[in-house]
């Protein structure tokens, strides 16, 4: 982690000045591209109390560095378990020693498994029978983006036990409870106020119609003749799977298969890894980077486009795609060496009194993935110049729109497969109120 890039915004600090005041709840917000997972690196950096990261996915939790929530609490694999599921652990010194919990991207955390978290601490944690055990909770996401995954049966058992909703803030353990909202609000990605107000407006669902007629105007050109460098951002794993299958049949070149390997407790199942465990390549194969460079000034970004031109056993040779702006003639050829992304547990370590991050696993792969198309989902987190949203039967998630086009720096990188409707534009007015309360 270098510090050196980070720029320290005055809502970072902020965040420390209400963990220094030992605020016990601190919720920290901010659209897409305003760097809350830079944040959550940074106090894990910074943090002078015994700190520890989780996130409701393994996808979440590699990207900050952090455990699981299963994993972390030991909960049981199912997703409502009752109450006799928590116990009072024989060793319990990782959840003594701990001052602050950080919980990522909790706009996909369940208001039941906030209380469970609150359960597990008041029993496990430094300060018995206290809300979640004396803990400093930092809840850290976007409400407005992906929301918790609830089936119909399971919101069913849920508003049976008195959840009014499913998100996190209604936990039983947060009613009456003040928190401390901080909202980043500088945006990194976007650097056009005019287009950052469009997303807002779509974000929120407010002024939307007025919004997405721009969008649209701008944006869908049926007569155009699209960008080949623009990657297709979809809704579904099958229609992401199925472009890339035809673009790659369409190609009588080379291929070669690069298998990844996993080792150790590796927090990520096979579907969801950060590349294919089977990465299978042409030359001319259009790629997506799916880590960022680790050498300083870096070559390429986590999202950054291109074609593979050579490759090797050990390396493929990418060229990259130029910036909005350059000319076609632009060449940025990078040679791409195997990645290692790391998991972690966190154990206590008696000699030094300290909560420690230890690595329990990692996977090993070219940090690439095929790129004429992707879903909307697997696009969070990543900053992309050129992109088509093809929403096929339309937005079927709240947030789901906003996600899409939020990936993209500029608007003028944005095609259309067909105008964005109003009715794919959701948003859920619990969060509305929720936000409005807190003062957003």
């Amino acid at each position: 982690m270098n510090v050196a890039l980070i720029e320290i915004t005055s809502e970072y600090e902020a965040v420390l000045a209400a963990i220094e005041r030992k605020d016990p709840f601190i919720f920290i917000s901010g659209r897409a591209g305003t760097g809350k997972s830079t944040l959550v690196n940074y106090l894990r950096t910074n943090s002078t109390q015994e700190l520890a990261v989780v996130a409701p996915t393994g996808v979440a939790a590699l990207q900050v560095r952090g455990m699981t929530i299963h994993s972390f609490f030991k909960f049981p694999p199912r997703l409502i378990f009752p109450e006799e599921d928590i116990k009072k652990l024989k060793d319990r010194r990782l959840y003594n020693k701990l001052g602050i919990l950080v919980i990522d991207e909790v706009s996909m955390v369940r208001a039941d498994m906030v209380d469970a978290i609150d359960m597990f601490l008041r029993v496990n944690g430094p300060r018995e029978g206290r809300p979640f055990g004396g803990v400093q909770v930092i809840f850290v996401g976007d409400l407005f983006q992906l929301p918790p995954v609830v089936r119909a049966e399971e919101l069913e058992v849920l508003r049976s036990r008195d959840y009014e909703e499913p998100y996190f803030f209604h936990a039983m353990a947060l009613r009456g409870r003040e928190l401390t909202f901080i909202e980043l609000k500088k945006i990194f990605r976007q650097k056009d106020e005019s287009f950052t107000s469009l997303l807002n407006q779509v974000r929120t669902n407010q002024g939307v119609e007025q919004a997405l007629r721009i969008i649209n105007d701008s944006c869908y050109q049926p007569s155009s003749v699209n960008n080949e460098n623009a990657i297709v951002l979809t809704t579904t794993n099958q229609r992401a799977d199925n472009i890339n299958q035809q673009a790659m049949s369409a190609l009588d070149t080379t291929t070669k298969v690069y298998r990844g390997r996993m080792e150790g407790k590796f927090v990520v199942d096979e579907r969801n890894l950060p590349s294919p465990l089977d990465l299978t390549l042409k030359i001319n194969a259009r790629v997506m980077f799916t880590a960022n460079d680790k050498n300083i000034p870096r070559k390429w970004m986590n999202g950054s486009l291109g074609r593979v031109v050579q490759f090797s056993s050990d390396s493929v040779t990418v060229e990259i795609d130029p910036p909005i702006g350059k000319s076609s003639k632009f060449s940025n050829f990078v040679e791409v060496p195997v990645f290692t992304w790391e998991s972690y547990q966190y154990e206590y370590d008696d000699k030094l009194d300290q909560i420690k991050p230890v690595v329990n696993g990692s996977f090993q792969q070219f940090p690439l993935m095929l790129a004429w198309a992707v879903t909307i989902h697997k696009s969070q987190g990543k900053t992309l110049e050129r992109v088509t949203v093809d929403l096929a039967g339309g937005a079927f998630a709240p947030g789901q729109v906003y996600v899409a086009l939020s990936r993209c720096t500029t608007l003028e990188g944005i095609n259309l497969a067909k105008p964005i409707k109003t009715l794919d534009v959701r948003s859920n007015s619990h969060i509305q109120h929720f936000y409005r309360r807190l003062g957003r």
